[in-house]
């Protein structure tokens, strides 16, 4: 379990990885709220914090309900870091503002660690690539295998 998180996140994350291994399916909002002793709509913001930092995920289907699932962190290489966003790029590709930390985003990341990583904010539009304002470009600053490169 990685320490970043505040207790109470930690206890809802282990909460939810429990409740599924024992009875193979997701705990309800009903039943997180009655476990944390809280009302449901503060048991869904919860679980958006946990969703928000990569811990989980969550959705709906039409013919079971609501599902939450656990975002695999240790049996893979795969991991969820806090990227840095410490720039800007306009519509044109320009780096606008580079250097300052502005904010952080959770991020999967394949290969490396955080701080091989850091975003940019789109300001602009930019049809070419898709990119609308408030966009986080993440860029990759090194490459440790040449396997990598062009992938």
């Amino acid at each position: 379990m990685p320490p970043s998180l505040p207790r109470r996140q930690r206890d809802l994350y282990t909460y939810i990885i429990k409740y599924i291994e024992e009875n193979q399916c997701s705990p309800e909002l009903k039943e997180i709220a009655k476990k944390f002793n809280v009302k449901p709509p503060t048991a869904h913001k919860m679980l958006q914090s946990l969703i928000r930092k990569g811990y989980i995920h969550s959705g709906r289907k039409t013919h079971s309900g609501y599902y939450i699932r656990i975002i695999e962190r240790n049996e893979s290489k795969v991991q969820i870091a806090e990227v840095k966003t410490i720039g800007e790029i306009n519509s044109q590709s320009e780096v606008l503002k580079f250097g300052e930390v502005r904010s952080q985003h959770p991020v999967i990341i394949h290969y490396g660690s955080p701080d091989d990583y850091f975003g940019l904010e789109i300001r602009g539009v930019n049809h070419k690539y898709y990119l609308v304002p408030g966009d986080i470009l993440i860029i990759f600053k090194k490459v440790h295998n040449p396997e990598h490169v062009g992938q």
